[in-house]
């Protein structure tokens, strides 16, 4: 795939050559204070960062494959590591469903939001996907999820963010076996920076980042 360091503009009918925004800096720039520091994951780690509203409660569902089973810790984070509050494991393929109490979680943002780390970590985890809850009757009720930043190393793995519609950071470290990248990112319409993707490997593109009407920077 073609790799473009430049876009040409027009404007006012004169061409100038405008560099695209480096995604780290936009990520470096826009990223409030007030979240918890990001973590960065080892292999077969996934890391997602998920506000509650403050007196209330948020839905969670997702499921995922692997060798054996996967495991859910639920935590925060300290010093840069994350120091878990309680884990479950789940077999590979199964829904793993919660519901998460602001009451139960510190960290108040400006916003109003409390914060809550969830890592998912097994053996050659091969996909993750955000899944309805069964308290949601609507088949897409998973784009209430309110998960603000995923970070990812799947290295046997694929993963969409399909419909996240409060997502605004991802970043997917080092090499991974997706060729398929349609319509991965569809509606997440909150997504401000890809800081980092390897789509070397991929074939398909194809409405990945439609209706993302916030994405400010992707990786060159």
């Amino acid at each position: 795939m073609a790799v473009f360091n430049e876009i040409v503009a027009v404007k006012s009918g004169v061409s100038q050559t405008v560099r695209p925004l480096d995604p780290i800096g936009v990520y470096r720039d826009t990223r409030p204070d007030d979240w918890l520091p990001a973590l960065q994951p080892e292999a077969d780690e996934i890391y997602l960062l998920v506000h509650i509203p403050d007196g209330a409660s948020s839905l969670l569902a997702f499921s995922a494959a692997c060798t054996g089973e996967y495991t859910v810790a639920l935590g925060t984070v300290s010093g840069g590591a994350f120091v878990q509050d309680s884990s479950v494991c789940c077999s590979s393929g199964s829904k793993y469903e919660t519901e998460l109490f602001a009451g139960d979680w510190e960290g108040l943002t400006a916003d109003g939001m409390k914060q809550v780390v969830v890592k998912i970590s097994g053996t050659d985890i091969t996909n993750w996907a955000p899944v309805p809850h069964s308290r949601k009757s609507y088949v897409r009720s998973f784009c209430a999820w309110n998960i603000v930043e995923i970070s990812c190393r799947l290295p046997k793995g694929t993963l969409t963010a399909q419909g996240l519609a409060f997502l605004r950071y991802f970043t997917w470290y080092g090499k991974h076996a997706m060729t398929d990248m349609s319509r991965m990112f569809y509606k997440c319409s909150s997504l401000t920076a890809v800081c980092r993707l390897d789509t070397a490997a991929v074939t398909d593109m194809s409405q990945m980042f439609s209706g993302c009407s916030d994405l400010t920077a992707i990786p060159f």
